[in-house]
């Protein structure tokens, strides 16, 4: 199944590129069984999640769900991709998390004590050997 979308250059390998946000919805509403329980566990409307999935669709030009009476159902490329992105999704949350905590605004003072002895900056920034 393929899906028409408007230019070839917004696709996955284009100039607009994949948007992660969308990737990362999708998961979602896979992992929740659907657009409800996704809305419910995240606050975010349906439409918005809903949207998101299009945009993916789009930018894949494939359709990622069967959509019948309100159900959802993976088709064989949604199945791929959830397949093959949960891992990477994950993977990216930890390094978001670690940068978070280790560079961030939310890194304890300790951890922040010992970059700094260790000549780097909490924001990547590298201290001279005078300072």
């Amino acid at each position: 199944m393929t899906r028409e979308h408007g230019n070839a250059s917004d696709g996955p390998c284009g100039e607009g590129g994949m948007r992660l946000d969308a990737l990362y919805d999708f998961g979602l509403i896979v992992r929740s069984g659907g657009l409800g329980a996704a809305s419910r566990a995240t606050g975010r409307s349906k439409s918005t999640l809903s949207r998101r999935v299009f945009e993916l669709e789009d930018d894949l030009g494939v359709v990622l769900f069967e959509r019948t009476s309100g159900k959802m159902r993976l088709t064989e490329p949604g199945k791929v991709l959830f397949a093959g992105s949960r891992n990477a999704i994950g993977v990216l949350e930890r390094v978001m998390k670690d940068v978070a905590v280790g560079f961030g605004d939310a890194a304890e003072p300790a951890c922040l004590e010992a970059r700094r002895s260790a000549g780097v900056e909490p924001h990547g920034a590298t201290m001279s050997a005078g300072s």
